[in-house]
């Protein structure tokens, strides 16, 4: 079930690449995809680099991050773009209230000196 979850957010290459590493989906703690960089998985707090059969690294193409994006977007880049700049909103919004609330007491303890 978890391999599932994992996996579907995948373009089916790098699924192929993954599936053939036989993990314990469990102690999987991060996949890393970067442009033209290779595959990374983070398993038991180690590196993997997964090869293909060449021997070599398995490199991500653009193309696979933008499909990788559709998945998690459930095909809407434009969704996923709203969450992202909502998350931003209500993050700047935080730190404001953070930085607000120890300058609110420091005024006022000046205001009484």
């Amino acid at each position: 079930m978890l391999e599932n979850q994992i996996l579907r957010i995948l373009p089916h290459r790098i699924r192929e690449t993954i599936s053939a590493e036989h993990l314990q989906y469990m102690f999987l703690q991060e996949i890393r995809l970067r442009m033209e960089k290779p595959l990374l998985l983070i398993y038991r707090g180690e590196e993997r680099m997964p090869l293909v059969k060449s021997g070599r690294p398995y490199l991500v193409t653009k193309e696979e991050l933008r499909e990788t994006l559709e998945y998690i977007s459930n095909y809407s880049l434009y969704a996923y773009e709203q969450e992202m700049k909502q998350a931003q909103q209500r993050l700047v919004l935080g730190m404001a209230h953070d930085l607000r609330t120890p300058l609110t007491s420091i005024s006022g303890n000046a205001s009484n000196l």
